[in-house]
């Protein structure tokens, strides 16, 4: 189990009896982004622990359960991607630097995929009941505005099927 520390830094256990039908394994952790401006600890070192503890690294699922908008497995791939670059130029050359770094460049991507897919919905859904004439008219002319831009819809498109890495 992860020290007090750990717990207030955005990481939570889920414990109890596993079953079949359990969604949450036995002792899982999870981390969320959300909780990343916990004023306790500089935000730096929030985002180190997320993906790395000493010499375990995390990797899609296993990193970042709150992905949504379909992104789970571009961010999967680009957290395996950003590892392996790691790993190798560990194991090629003993340098420590692409380790050291990977949590950062691995949440930098996340929080991209985080703020798309927070606009995404944002744009397309009423949220927390009837919205006010003004939300309304601003989710309008958002979507009114992306629709006849061809540079808004560029970025559609690209964070849409995957920002690169």
């Amino acid at each position: 189990m992860p020290a007090d520390e750990d717990l207030r830094s955005g990481a939570r256990i889920a414990s109890g009896r596993s079953s079949a039908s359990a969604s949450v394994p036995l002792a899982a952790t999870h981390f969320n982004p959300a909780r990343c401006s916990n004023a306790a600890s500089p935000d730096a070192q929030l985002r180190r622990r997320a993906l790395r503890h000493g010499r375990l690294f995390l990797a899609g699922d296993a990193a970042i359960s709150c992905a949504d908008g379909g992104e789970g497995l571009n961010l999967a791939a680009s957290d395996v991607h950003y590892l392996v670059e790691a790993l190798d130029l560990y194991y090629r050359s003993k340098d420590e630097s692409g380790l050291a770094g990977y949590s950062d460049q691995a949440l930098t991507r996340v929080w991209k995929a985080q703020r798309f897919s927070w606009w995404m919905t944002s744009m397309l859904h009423v949220l927390g009941g009837e919205a006010g004439r003004f939300e309304d008219r601003i989710r309008l002319a958002e979507l009114e505005y992306v629709l006849s831009s061809p540079a808004a819809l560029t970025t559609l498109a690209e964070n849409y099927v995957g920002l690169p890495f």
